[in-house]
């Protein structure tokens, strides 16, 4: 409980850099950071536009900016399947030489890892990502 607590307040660096914990100690608080136990199953996702920050439960969820463009596009248009380059489109002003569907992939890759359920994005091959309106979520806007 303490060690929540600890981390929950952020003090896991500063305890670190203090106490020189083993590596499986820092490994286990990391995962028991990321793995939140405040955080269930059945609690909605909450994704605040207004804010630019998404939730789980109580417990915030850290995106970079082209994955929390990702998920408000596919939230604002539940069931509806865009296709890596309209995706690609919508992250970046650039148009740049990068292989879109591969950059399109690894960040769908990683948002599905932060998000609670990787079910929150569906895939359907040779058709592109939807996010699934049957999961349990709320879009905060202003």
């Amino acid at each position: 409980l303490v060690e929540q607590q600890l981390i929950n307040q952020g003090l896991l660096r500063q305890l670190n850099d203090r106490l020189h914990w083993s590596a499986p100690l820092i490994a286990l608080a990391w995962k028991m950071h990321n793995l939140g136990p405040t955080a269930s199953a059945d609690q909605a996702l909450l994704l605040d536009q207004h804010q630019m920050e998404v939730y789980h439960g109580n417990r915030p969820i850290l995106l970079n900016p082209q994955e929390m463009r990702i998920l408000f596009l596919l939230a604002n248009h539940p069931g509806k399947f865009f296709n890596a380059d309209a995706i690609y489109r919508h992250i970046t002003d650039e148009h740049a030489d990068l292989p879109f569907s591969a950059n399109v992939r690894a960040q769908i890759a990683r948002l599905r890892k932060k998000l609670p359920s990787p079910d929150y994005l569906q895939t359907r091959r040779n058709i592109g990502y939807a996010f699934d309106s049957q999961l349990p979520y709320e879009i905060k806007q202003v």
